[in-house]
């Protein structure tokens, strides 16, 4: 294997890593998207069982009005981290595609050079046999 090939074949082993990396990541970001999710649905059910309960007069209206605005800032921060959550998740599955693209490409390229590689050799022993084949008919030409 020459120096170049070599060389490709170590970047295509360096793309790999980073693809597996890039994957690893993404599943990280989802699993905190899901999280994130939940904890939305979590505070939204909260407020919404909260007021059933001060509605149905279970609990005072004044344990609700001091409870509210807790509750509501719950809400918005896990929002928040939602978003923020998804965001992050996007720019996983960016880097996940490049990742990606980019392993393909050094494997194609890597091919490419290996084929181009082995049909010079080819190349060469064909020439290298035909040299051969020509002696051989000039010497049975000689000795005739």
């Amino acid at each position: 294997m020459t120096r170049r090939l070599r060389a490709l074949a170590s970047l295509v082993k360096l793309r790999e890593r980073e693809k597996q990396a890039a994957k690893s990541g993404l599943i990280a970001m989802r699993r905190l998207e899901s999280e994130a999710t939940a904890s939305v649905a979590y505070a939204t059910e909260t407020l919404a069982l909260e007021r059933q309960i001060a509605s149905e007069g279970n609990a005072t209206m004044e344990d609700f009005r001091a409870w509210f605005p807790a509750g509501l800032e719950r809400l918005a921060t896990a929002e928040e981290a939602e978003r923020a959550a998804v965001v992050q998740t996007e720019r996983a599955k960016n880097v996940a595609l490049r990742a990606a693209l980019e392993c393909k490409a050094t494997e194609t390229l890597f091919r490419r050079r290996e084929k181009e590689r082995n049909d010079s050799h080819v190349r060469r022993e064909q020439a290298e046999l035909d040299e051969l084949s020509l002696r051989a008919r000039q010497f049975r030409g000689l000795r005739v």
